[in-house]
């Protein structure tokens, strides 16, 4: 599948990148990769990258120059690494940024050029699995041309949702960025909280979670409300345990829940706040 025309720098390969990255590898998208840390190298990150396929180092301005530049790295680098990298963008990369709370806006200006067409993604680890949720976003300069590889791009690694505009970033990291972390706290707690023996208890946690999902799968296209209430209705006997146990769930379920979604959108706009201010 590669495009024999796209050359990736990326910029930072931890958790996430190397999530990304190992499909992209494995579909051999681009004519040449090459990874950089926004630290000094080697970092732990790239270890498992074959020199056949990836640069790792410095890229020197060597030539071909990138024609996507994907910056994985945290927010807190964000502003300190960017500035670096200006030239390869004034030559016509791409800067693609997985950046949390940094907006397009902040992008281009430490990038020196307000204009600076920038498309966001925010994915999730399951991308690794090819399974991950991407929201994308696109500012108004980048052709559409573009916005199509970096569609593709990011299929690679799951589903891909463009967002109708910026400040939806908030609430999509919130859920499908973040959403992993969060149900795997779920996951924890069910398993803390059963009174079985740890092993059973982990094989029969884990088969209700793969049973449950294959069992909403079954029903195709994305559960809404209406399906899932079904789904549950269908589980629930008057007077049984599971009435019993949602019985004391479902009070607290969802205002949980809704406090969880809203301190990570949160956060994510006061990151966006602190580089609009610095």
């Amino acid at each position: 599948m590669s495009s024999n025309k796209e050359h990736l720098l990326m910029v930072g390969c931890g958790a996430m990148g190397s999530a990304l990255l190992q499909p992209w590898l494995d579909e051999n998208f681009f004519a040449s990769v090459t990874v950089v840390s926004p630290h000094q190298p080697p970092f732990p990150g790239v270890k498992w990258l074959t020199p056949e396929k990836v640069n790792i180092g410095d890229f020197g301005g060597q030539s071909p120059l990138p024609t996507l530049l994907c910056f994985s790295i945290k927010p807190q680098l964000f502003q300190h690494v960017i500035t670096c990298y200006a030239p390869f963008v004034a030559a016509g990369a791409l800067p693609i940024s997985i950046a949390a709370g940094v907006e397009t806006a902040s992008i281009a200006a430490l990038l020196g050029n307000s204009s600076t067409p920038v498309v966001r993604a925010m994915p999730n680890l399951a991308a690794r699995v090819k399974k991950s949720a991407t929201t994308l976003w696109a500012t108004p300069g980048v052709p559409e041309a573009r916005k199509k590889v970096c569609e593709r791009l990011f299929a690679l690694n799951g589903s891909t949702t463009w967002l109708d505009n910026e400040q939806q970033f908030h609430a999509a990291t919130a859920l499908a960025g973040s959403g992993p972390a969060f149900l795997c706290a779920v996951w924890e707690a069910m398993l803390s909280a059963s009174t079985l023996p740890p092993a059973m208890t982990a094989e029969l946690t884990a088969q209700l979670w793969r049973g449950t999902l294959a069992w909403i799968e079954d029903k195709g296209g994305a559960p809404d409300a209406a399906m899932l209430s079904a789904l549950r209705e269908a589980v629930t006997s008057t007077g049984g345990t599971t009435a019993a146990g949602l019985e004391a769930l479902q009070p607290v379920l969802p205002g949980l829940l809704k406090d969880v979604l809203d301190a990570a959108a949160l956060r994510s706009q006061r990151l966006a706040d602190g580089y609009k201010k610095s």
